[in-house]
């Protein structure tokens, strides 16, 4: 099957934004490494109670990642575009109370309503090969901060 040079790079565009999970900053693994099991403690705290609820929190932002288990990219805009519109309706809906967690998942919230706008922007440029490549060098770089916030949300729950 033969695709035109502007479906080529919607495809790309698409394989950028919406890689499996990693794509957005966090993999299956780390999301894993990050629930860490409740703290039982003979005695309780405040900081016992601070940890016990980080990990609670650090729980619920790796249950929002949970969505994206078994998404295999295709290329195909619609199902990228609803799997990122998940995740920031997700991420949206917790709330959450400690500071750094509240920092990624606003943070987060603008990665992903970035990436969503990006491929709105790709479907309605499907045809305008110069768009596209801005396009993609754009999600590229917005794919770059998901790493970056994966990895900075791991390195933060495993503590």
């Amino acid at each position: 099957m033969m695709f035109s040079r502007s479906r080529m790079k919607l495809i790309a565009l698409t394989l950028v934004l919406a890689s499996p999970i990693g794509g957005f900053g966090i993999t299956d693994k780390q999301a894993t490494a990050a629930t860490i099991a409740p703290t039982t403690l003979q005695t309780i705290d405040h900081s016992t109670i601070a940890q016990a609820n980080k990990q609670y929190e650090c729980q619920q932002i790796a249950n929002v990642f949970s969505m994206g288990n078994g998404f295999q990219n295709t290329g195909n805009l619609n199902s990228s575009q609803n799997l990122i519109d998940n995740l920031l309706v997700g991420m949206q809906g917790l709330s959450l109370s400690d500071p750094k967690l509240r920092s990624l998942q606003t943070r987060y919230i603008q990665y992903f309503s970035a990436a969503s706008q990006t491929l709105t922007a790709g479907s309605q440029s499907a045809n305008d090969d110069a768009q596209l490549e801005r396009l993609i060098t754009l999600a590229q770089v917005n794919s770059s901060l998901g790493s970056s916030l994966g990895q900075e949300l791991v390195e933060y729950c495993l503590q």
